[in-house]
């Protein structure tokens, strides 16, 4: 099971036990946390890497297993847009979309393969731990 926060909960309320949070979400303790969100801008930077550390700080709060992103960056000078990985980013799936284009040019599908390859690591790393390997 998981779960993926389309709404914001009160402190007082608790989503539907799950085995893994996919974080912007309210997480629950002994649960697997990953920073699968594209964390977005148009810039190269825009302050992703702050906003993912801000969510890795909330899950270790919430004595939750962080999943990172397992991929080498994409940095050597034969780098493209359309790599894997190519923000480098270890602790979550990055993005970055040009301001003058539009949904169907943006983001890139080197930042969305990421994102799917990203999703496939927190899969199968959840289905180990609910397994309990």
């Amino acid at each position: 099971h998981f779960f993926l926060a389309k709404k914001r909960f009160s402190h007082r309320q608790k989503p539907s036990v799950v085995d893994i949070v996919i974080i912007p979400c309210v997480p629950r303790s002994r649960r697997v946390g990953s920073g699968f969100f594209h964390s977005l801008s148009a810039s190269l930077n825009g302050d992703k890497y702050a906003t993912l550390m801000s969510f890795v700080t909330l899950a270790m709060q919430h004595s939750m297993i962080w999943v990172g992103t397992g991929m080498l960056p994409a940095n050597s000078s034969q780098a493209h847009r359309n790599d894997i990985n190519r923000l480098g980013s270890f602790i979550g799936a990055m993005a970055q979309s040009d301001s003058d284009v539009g949904a169907d040019l943006a983001p890139p599908e080197g930042d969305l393969a990421t994102a799917r390859q990203y999703g496939k690591r927190i899969a199968e790393i959840t289905l180990q731990y609910v397994k309990g390997g």
